[in-house]
Formats: C-alpha cells, structure tokens, sequence
C-alpha cells in the first residue's frame, strides 16, 4: 500500500509498457496490461496498488471508496459562467475513460454523479457521497475550455467540431496548454466497420443513382450551413412503401453513425428540442411522418418552424429565473409517404408557404426503381435495397468525422473564403441551369432552397476531391441539380396559388370547360348531373365538388375566402356561409355551390 498525503504532486493515469517500464513500484500485470499511478490526492486519501483502489483514511484504518481515477483538469466555457472538472479513470477491463462533471452536478447530486461514473465502469464500494467530496477537494494543476455543446467551438484562436459523443474533431488546431473537453467527456464512439469498407461498400453502390448520392451530400453538408452563414432546414423524401426513401435515410445516417438511431415524429416538443440541440451542426435524421393521422399537420406546423429556425421554447427554474432556450442549426433529413401539401390538405388546412421552403418535398419516385435509378450487381430492388442496408449496418460512422477533420484543416489553413467562393460559384450555376429548364425563374422563397442544394452540392464535390467518396465532383453536380429540379417542378406543381392566381384558374376553366356550364340567358336549362355549373350575364355558379378540384390543393374554405376579399365571391343567403343552396325545383339534394360575380372577375382583370 502506497500512501499519498504528501504535498499534491501531477496526477497521471498512463498504459502499461512493459518493454521499457522503469519498475517504480507501480502495479502492473500481463492481464491488465494497465500501470496506475495515483499523485496528487488531497490529504486524507491513499491509493492501495494491490486492490487498485482508493481509500478513504480513518482513525481505525482505510475504507475503500473508488478505483483508480484522478481529476486531470479543471474547465470553464468562453463566457466563464460555467465549469466543470475532467476525470479520467480506468473501469475494470483497464480501458481509459474521461468524462466531464458540472460544478452544479458536484454540488448539488451526489447521487447521479457516482451513478453516471458507475455506468461507465467505475468501481465506488464507497458512498456518493463520498466519492463526490474526493472529487470536490481535488485541485488540478490543467486547465481546459468546456465545449458546453456539440457543433462548432471557436476559441482563443482554435477551432473545432464537437461530435454529440463528445469527440473533438480538429485537435491539430487546439492549444495544448488550455484543449478544448466537451461536456460530459468522450462516451463510445458511434462507429462500426472501417472507413474502407463504408467507401468501397456503400459509398459504391450509390453510385450512378442520384436520391442516394443526394442523401450522402444531404449529411456531408450539415456542419456547412453554420460556416456559409445558411439558415437551417432541410429535405423531406416522400414516396409510397418500398420506393427506397427510408433506405435513403439510413445511407444518410451511416455518415455519422448507426442508421438505425432515428429521431422519430411521435415525440414530445421538448424531445425535438433535446434532439436538434444534440444534432447542433450536424444531420438531424427523422423517422417517417405519420401521413394517415388527421391532427399531424397542427402537430408538423410547430415542431417544423421551431426545427428549421433553430430556437427552442423560453422557460424558467423553480426560482423563476429566465432560461435561455435552446438554439441549433441543424440539416433535417425525413420520409412520408406524400409530400407536405398533400398532408396539409388532407387535415383540411392549407400549409404556411414558409414551412415549403424549410422543408422542401423531395419525390423518391422518379427513377426506373422508385428511388433508384441502378441496381449494380443485384436482381432487383429488393435485394439491392437488403445490400445497401447490410452495408449500412457493417460500416458506419467513419465518412462524417473524416470530412469534418478536413473541413476543419481547411478552415484553420484559409478561413471561409475560399468555402464560401466555391458556394456562390456552384450557386450560379445551379440557378442558371433551372431557369434555362423552367418559364419563370425561381423566385425569392425558391432560391432560399436552392441555396441548400447548393450547400449539398458544394459538400459532395469536396468529398471527392477528399477521396471520401468513390465519384466524381461531375456525377454530384448533376445528381444534385436533377434533385433541384425534381423539387422545383413538384412545388410549382402544389403549392397553393395567390388569390389572383385562383381567379385565374377559375376563368381559364370555365372558358376551356364553357359546354359544362348551362347558359341560363340563352335558355338553358342547368341539369345536376349534366353540369359544372350555369352562368349568365352577371354570375358564374360552380357546384362544390368542382371547385374544390379547381382550386386544389388549398381548400375550398380559404380559397373561397380569397375570392371573397376580391369582391369576386358573392356570399350565401346562410349566415356566414360562403356558398350558395340550390333550389329544391333544380336539385331535390339541395346541392351546394359558389356563385362568382363576372364584375369581380373584371375588376381584378389587371391583377390576374
């Protein structure tokens, strides 16, 4: 037994060499392949090297409190308004563990302290509250920057990436005198596999199909959003049962870690909150949204706003002290089984336009397979999307962490100046290419999405020239551009016009489809099942059923109501009824339908 009540000296806990171990009484043993040496206890305490285990001092003698651990440093974040101490210790297999410990936690559980230790291999025969008074009297001779989130920290001339395991990417560029210790410390790495196999496997079979190059990019792309000064969002695939997408979000989730780590929608809003802040600069990959429940529109409105953002809820403490909430920025990546629109519509709401551009509906049914457009060496989809999900599953975790321990370096060497030409560079283009496909050009709301391809863009090609994916920068531009295009179509295709617009669609209807509407002036007479509707000198009417497919997707309801700040619509006879009764001579049912005014329309004719 080696007593240390002497003055504190460095605390080390260091792997056993044993080819050039100088043997200063320290234990070590073939099996453990561990040497532990335990300096700069506070007094009261000694280190028993052949139980290794620390030991609380009595009058009557030593009780055991905890296995070899040291606090190798002391930490406080940018603003120092909080700290925190880094422990390092050794759990029962002899494998090193480090994990960081709040002042707040320290002084106030006890309890949760040593179970969190104990959980991570720490042998404590001793109370937390013990334990806790050890690790409260021990002062390090180190001193570290508390990294209190995961993301981007930049700091007294370093800068780094924080994983939300607590791995700091980018060391070559953290000071040794003060390094940079997340908080909580390192847990276990989400890795499996090798880099090699993630590149020659899966990274391979993406090749030649462009949803699941885009959703690699997609994953690439999120620590970039923060450095390009992008606000946050992100791609929702959508598509019918076995079309790929979900396969999709799991070659996504394989960049950073284990595919099958999902957030998924039936969750709380505090949960979305925890989750986006975890996933801070980083892909933030959700589970399908359930399309067939009636209330998940209300529910996505919110949780999608908040998401894109990135600001959480304000709350306060117990002493009603003024928290500040949450923030992030965050690459959303989710599946449905139809675009938002169509969701909306069929809660009976109309979507908020904004939340189209924060999540922008990709369709995973455009390819000769549903999402894929190459199958390589397989049969058929089937078997093709088993393979990408067994190699997901084999090799995982590695392309992430590589390409943001390069972005890092390429950051510290030249700054943002040169990401950011490169940015605009591919930005231009992208916007020259959909404007030479499309009639009108892409508008404001459209080119802020556009921006975030351009970002997924830009991430993919310095993948290739990184060598982290086996393509070529080319096969990304057009992979990304296809995926633009795709979307752009698909928006203009349902996204609720302007008023002006559906006034329009209106008339252009009824001039096309004029035989479906009985000239009531001229002596016709309108029959229910025969048509759309009648008009005559001052009024078009239109039965419901028929507007309603006209003005898809918004609904009749607000379309309606439009029509009727323009003077267009003439109301019902009903109190706050928009639509007109028929009579019981014409229709028994007493069908419903819009009456129009041809004034109205005439009025807004400068507008339409």
């Amino acid at each position: 037994m080696t007593s240390r009540n002497s003055a504190p000296e460095p605390a080390c806990l260091v792997a056993a060499d044993p080819e050039n171990d100088e043997n200063r009484g320290y234990r070590w043993s073939e099996e453990e392949h561990v040497r532990t040496d335990i300096t700069g206890l506070p007094v009261g305490y000694l280190y028993d090297d052949q139980a290794r285990m620390i030991c609380l001092v009595k009058s009557h003698g030593v009780q055991p409190l905890c296995g070899p651990l040291r606090v190798a440093m002391s930490l406080t974040n940018q603003q120092e308004n909080a700290s925190a101490i880094l422990i390092e210790f050794f759990n029962a297999s002899g494998t090193l563990r480090r994990t960081a410990i709040t002042a707040t936690q320290l002084m106030t559980a006890a309890g949760p302290v040593a179970a969190h230790l104990a959980e991570l291999g720490l042998m404590i025969p001793g109370s937390p509250a013990q334990l806790v008074h050890l690790l409260r009297q021990w002062m390090p001779d180190r001193h570290g920057l508390l990294a209190e989130q995961s993301g981007w920290i930049h700091a007294e001339g370093q800068i780094g990436y924080v994983t939300p395991q607590g791995r700091i990417l980018g060391c070559d560029q953290c000071a040794e005198d003060r390094p940079i210790i997340a908080l909580g410390g390192e847990t276990a790495v989400d890795q499996t596999g090798s880099f090699r196999g993630w590149h020659d496997g899966l990274a391979r079979l993406a090749h030649h199909n462009p949803l699941l190059i885009f959703a690699i990019c997609v994953a690439l792309a999120a620590p970039l959003l923060a450095l390009l000064g992008l606000a946050g969002g992100g791609f929702g695939i959508f598509g019918r049962t076995s079309s790929g997408k979900t396969t999709a979000l799991h070659v996504a989730r394989s960049v950073y870690g284990a595919p099958w780590k999902l957030m998924s929608w039936h969750a709380s809003t505090t949960a979305f909150e925890t989750a986006a802040h975890r996933a801070r600069d980083g892909l933030l990959a959700i589970d399908e949204i359930p399309t067939r429940e009636s209330t998940v529109a209300r529910e996505l409105t919110s949780v999608l706003y908040m998401l894109a953002n990135g600001v959480g809820k304000k709350r306060s403490n117990v002493s009603l002290d003024d928290l500040d909430p949450l923030a992030w920025q965050t690459m959303i990546l989710t599946t449905a089984e139809a675009p938002l629109p169509e969701i909306y519509t069929q809660s009976r709401l109309t979507i908020p336009e904004g939340l189209t551009t924060r999540l922008a509906d990709i369709p995973a049914t455009s390819w000769q397979w549903g999402g894929f457009a190459h199958l390589h060496e397989y049969p058929d989809p089937a078997a093709f999307a088993d393979a990408l999900k067994a190699e997901c599953g084999q090799h995982h975790g590695h392309a992430g962490p590589r390409f943001i321990e390069r972005l890092v370096a390429e950051q510290a060497r030249s700054g943002t100046g040169r990401l950011k030409a490169l940015y605009n560079a591919v930005l231009a283009d992208i916007l020259k290419r959909l404007s030479a496909s499309f009639s009108q050009s892409p508008d404001g709301p459209e080119r802020r999405v556009i921006g975030r391809f351009a970002a997924v863009s830009v991430a993919g090609q310095l993948a290739c020239h990184w060598q982290i994916v086996p393509w070529q920068a080319q096969e990304v531009r057009t992979a990304i551009v296809e995926l633009a295009s795709l979307w752009l179509e698909q928006r203009r295709a349902l996204m609720p016009p302007p008023q002006t617009r559906i006034a329009e669609r209106l008339m252009t209807y009824f001039a096309e489809h004029q035989d479906s509407f009985a000239d009531i002036d001229s002596g016709e007479t309108f029959s229910v099942h025969a048509h759309a509707g009648w008009h005559d000198a001052e009024r078009l009417a239109i039965s419901s059923e028929v507007f309603a497919e006209i003005v898809r997707p918004t609904l009749p309801r607000t379309a309606a109501r439009q029509l009727h700040q323009l003077g267009i619509l003439i109301a019902g006879g009903e109190a706050r009824s928009l639509q007109q009764r028929r009579s019981p001579r014409i229709d028994p049912l007493r069908g419903r339908e819009y009456w129009l005014s041809k004034a109205g329309f005439a009025r807004n004719s400068p507008t339409i």
